[in-house]
C-alpha cells in the first residue's frame, strides 16, 4: 500500500519544485538536452556535420555527451531519491558509501552490453567490413549508453531486478518506468529505423547505421517521457496499479 500511496502522491505534488517529479522531469529533459544537442547541435556547430552525412562524428558528440550526464543523473544523490519511492532500500539501490563501486560496476556492464550489441548488429546484418567496424562499435557503444548504462547505475549486478524490471516490465516508480519505456523504446526504434535499409530508394540515409540511429534516438526520447505524459493524462489509480512490483531481497 505504501508504493501505491507513492505513486498517487506523484501527481498531487508535481507542483512543488522540491518534489521528486520536479527532480525528474528536469533529469530526463537534461537527458533528452544531452542527446539532441550531441547528435544535431555540436557536430553543426563545431564541424559542419550532421546524422546523414557524417554518422559516427555524431554518435561520437553524443556519447561524449551523453555518458558523464547519465552518470550524475543516474547515481547522485539527490536524482537517486527521486528514485526512491518505496518505503526501504532495496538490494538494488544504492548508498553513498556503493556509489563508486556501482559506477565500476555499470561501466563494466555497459562495456558488455555495446560488445553484445555489436555482435548482434553483425549478425542482424550490419556490415562486417573491416573500415565499417569503428562505425558499427561507436554505434553499439550509443546503444549501451541508452539502455545498459541506466538499468546498471539503478539496479547494479541484481540479476532479480534486471528481469522483473526490464524483461518483465514492472517498475514501482515512475523514474523506473522511464528506464524501462526509454529502454524498450531504443531497441524497438532502432529495429524498426533497420527496416528501410534493405529498399533500392537509394538515399544517403538508408546507410548503416543512419537510420537505426535516427529510430534508436527517436524511440528513446519518446519512451524518456511516455511515462510522464501518462502520469498527467491518467488517473492517478491507473498509475498506481501499474507501479505494482513487489520488492524481493532475493
Amino acid at each position: 500500500m505504501a508504493r501505491k500511496s507513492s505513486a498517487r502522491n506523484w501527481r498531487d505534488s508535481a507542483t512543488s519544485p522540491h518534489s521528486p517529479s520536479a527532480s525528474l522531469l528536469l533529469s530526463t529533459s537534461a537527458l533528452a538536452l544531452s542527446i539532441l544537442a550531441g547528435a544535431w547541435l555540436v557536430p553543426r556547430q563545431l564541424w559542419g556535420a550532421d546524422l546523414t552525412s557524417n554518422p559516427l562524428t555524431c554518435i561520437k558528440s553524443t556519447c561524449a555527451l551523453l555518458l558523464p550526464v547519465s552518470l550524475l543523473l543516474f547515481s547522485h544523490p539527490p536524482f537517486h531519491s527521486s528514485l526512491s519511492l518505496q518505503p526501504s532500500p532495496s538490494p538494488g539501490r544504492a548508498t553513498p558509501e556503493q556509489l563508486i563501486p556501482r559506477i565500476a560496476t555499470a561501466i563494466g556492464l555497459s562495456y558488455c552490453g555495446a560488445v553484445a550489441a555489436a555482435l548482434i548488429a553483425t549478425a542482424f546484418g550490419a556490415p562486417s567490413a573491416l573500415q565499417s567496424v569503428s562505425v558499427t562499435l561507436h554505434w553499439s557503444s550509443l546503444f549501451s549508453l541508452l539502455i545498459v548504462l541506466p538499468s546498471a547505475l539503478l539496479f547494479g549486478a541484481n540479476s532479480h531486478l534486471w528481469r522483473s524490471v526490464l524483461l518483465r516490465f514492472s517498475p514501482v516508480s515512475l523514474p523506473e518506468a522511464c528506464v524501462v519505456t526509454s529502454a524498450h523504446g531504443a531497441v524497438v526504434g532502432a529495429w524498426m529505423g533497420a527496416w528501410p535499409m534493405p529498399l533500392d530508394w537509394e538515399q544517403p540515409w538508408q546507410a548503416w547505421p543512419i537510420c537505426s540511429t535516427y529510430g534508436m534516438l527517436l524511440g528513446y526520447l519518446i519512451g524518456l517521457f511516455l511515462p510522464l505524459i501518462a502520469a498527467w493524462v491518467l488517473p492517478a489509480t491507473v498509475v498506481s496499479r501499474m507501479l505494482h512490483r513487489k520488492v524481493s531481497t532475493a
